[in-house]
């Protein structure tokens, strides 16, 4: 089966580099998700990576495609409550979270998938074991101890902890730039947040700033 891969190519770069690595002949990157919308083509398959919420720009994006032929894959890295509103439990097909946005802990290389589909998910789970060969014993351990901290007090305390730092230091680099003739940031809309309760904005405190910043 020939799959072709389409993503926001200005975002994530990275997924094209990747595809081309591999020199597959059942994969290939096609480029920007958006150009291929209105397409008439209906028999290809396809596979689209949804950033929700988007870095830099905070958005919760939705799959652009449609049809049984196009198959999204939500990478929900920064949807956690520091980061942005929770209008709504994640629930979508296949979603992909990992630690390095939720505690911060990059370097640990945990991740995780939520998969409905059951071919889909023994599909995953055999490339994962013959290409890791497993999580090491100190990552289990830590992920596991960094679980009980995120879970404590149902998440309250890290999350709103999170929040203020996150937001505190969004702040602050707004304040340094209203100063500038030359740069401005890009405003965010405000949105029910259903774990906190509130209204809020996004927090990109850990978001690509370069990325956000427009010159004139």
């Amino acid at each position: 089966m020939h799959v072709n891969l389409r993503v926001l190519i200005l975002i994530l770069q990275v997924y094209k580099s990747q595809t081309d690595f591999f020199r597959s002949v059942d994969f290939q990157f096609v480029g920007d998700t958006s150009l291929w919308k209105n397409t008439s083509d209906t028999t290809s398959n396809l596979i689209e990576f949804v950033t929700a919420p988007n870095n830099p720009d905070g958005k919760l994006n939705k799959a652009v495609l449609q049809g049984p032929n196009a198959k999204p894959i939500y990478d929900h890295a920064y949807y956690w409550p520091h980061f942005t509103p929770i209008p709504a439990p994640a629930d979508e097909d296949l979603m992909i979270f990992t630690f390095s946005k939720l505690t911060g802990h990059a370097g640990s290389r945990f991740g995780w998938a939520l998969i409905k589909d059951k071919d889909v998910y023994e599909t995953m789970s055999n490339y994962m074991s013959l290409n890791v060969d497993g999580v090491s014993r100190d990552t289990q351990l830590r992920a596991f101890k960094l679980l009980k901290v995120v879970t404590r007090g149902r998440g309250r305390e890290i999350f709103e902890f999170g929040y203020k730092t996150m937001k505190d230091r969004w702040e602050k680099l707004n304040r340094a730039l209203l100063m500038s003739r030359r740069f401005s940031v890009q405003e965010s809309s405000p949105q029910y947040c259903t774990f906190s309760g509130k209204v809020k904005r996004p927090s990109p405190g850990d978001f690509s700033f370069s990325s956000r910043i427009k010159t004139f």
